[in-house]
């Protein structure tokens, strides 16, 4: 997936969307505008990096990436402060 200046990976789960649209509906009113807006789950592989080098990485992945299926284990939550992520914890789904 193509962030520009990055790569990243598009996730694709039914089940990881239902969470978030719980996690929105209950945090109604809570969220900014960029966290209650679109949702394209992804893992960022390279970020803040020139364009060249970022469609570089992006063309010598592409070719390996497979869907595989994803497991969904828990929940970890972080705080973003001054440019820093701030894990404040986590949380394990029951069974797993």
């Amino acid at each position: 997936m193509d962030l520009g200046s990055g790569v990243a990976v598009r996730v694709r789960s039914d089940d990881l969307d239902s969470i978030r649209e719980q996690l929105v509906d209950h945090f109604h009113g809570l969220l900014t505008p960029q966290d209650s807006s679109g949702w394209i789950p992804h893992v960022t592989v390279q970020n803040k990096v020139e364009r060249g080098t970022a469609r570089e990485l992006l063309r010598r992945l592409e070719p390996q990436i497979e869907p595989r299926p994803l497991a969904i284990r828990g929940l970890l939550l972080f705080r973003y402060a001054d440019g820093l992520w701030d894990t404040l914890g986590g949380y394990r789904f029951r069974g797993t």
